[in-house]
């Protein structure tokens, strides 16, 4: 993720700015959630550690992976 042109304008400030992906993550997890960002991270459900990973989990990571890379990623 870290590696990709919009990353650092998007999430370089260590929270993710990006309107469809910060959506998402509060429809996720209410009004006052956020994507944190650091080196090539991201999280919530960026399912950096083996101990991440739920089935729940797999999902809201490939949605808002999509959501992010509309949002210019």
């Amino acid at each position: 993720m870290g590696t990709s042109p919009g990353w650092s304008a998007l999430g370089g400030s260590g929270t993710w700015t990006g309107a469809q992906a910060t959506a998402l993550v509060r429809q996720f997890d209410g009004p006052g959630a956020k994507l944190s960002t650091g080196g090539g991270h991201f999280w919530p459900y960026g399912l950096n550690y083996e101990n991440e990973f739920s089935g729940t989990a797999a999902d809201r990571h490939v949605r808002l992976v999509a959501a992010m890379k509309n949002d210019g990623l």
